[in-house]
């Protein structure tokens, strides 16, 4: 009897064991995952990557607990009781690493939307400008009463030139250009 109990301690000493290593490849694994959503999210734009600074610790903290968790199971001698459970929180923290990615790449498209269209408003007001630098070139050619009276209309296209600007520069601080294009 003694015999067979020692041989029994044996066997879930070693499945412990046997198991204890498969959580920590597992989760070697979701390190891993993790690591690449993080050069991913490296490569994107500073204010993406402000934005999902956050999330980025909460999964490293995440990971972390999953070892702490493997751990306190191997020492208690029930990795293979507590096998199920954990698979299911790394399953939640991968799930929670492809969120990342998904809503980081989504915030990267935004962002770069937001500069293209900023770009071709710049263009376009900058196409407006040129017109009517081209116009007062003319008016200059005429007479001191024409000028006069073509002032009025010349400050107040040049104002309006001045708030589309001011205009684009806020829609592209806000990342709206591309809502705010019309």
């Amino acid at each position: 009897a003694a015999q067979q109990e020692y041989e029994e301690e044996v066997a879930k000493a070693a499945a412990n064991e046997a198991q204890y290593t498969a959580d920590l490849a597992a989760i070697a694994e979701v390190q891993t995952k993790l690591d690449a959503a993080k050069t991913t999210v490296e490569g994107y734009a500073e204010s993406v990557q402000g934005a999902f600074a956050e999330t980025v610790t909460t999964l490293e903290a995440s990971v972390a607990a999953l070892t702490t968790t493997a751990e306190t199971s191997y020492n208690n001698g029930t990795s293979v009781a507590d096998a199920a459970a954990l698979q299911e929180s790394i399953a939640a923290v991968v799930a929670d690493i492809e969120k990342l990615l998904t809503d980081a790449a989504a915030a990267q498209q935004a962002y770069e939307a937001n500069e293209a269209q900023h770009i071709a408003d710049l263009a376009a007001i900058a196409e407006v400008q040129t017109k009517l630098d081209e116009v007062l070139a003319i008016i200059d050619g005429y007479s001191q009463s024409v000028q006069d009276a073509m002032a009025g209309a010349e400050a107040a296209t040049q104002t309006s030139i001045d708030e589309l600007k001011v205009a684009a520069e806020a829609s592209y601080a806000a990342g709206t250009s591309v809502a705010d294009k019309e």
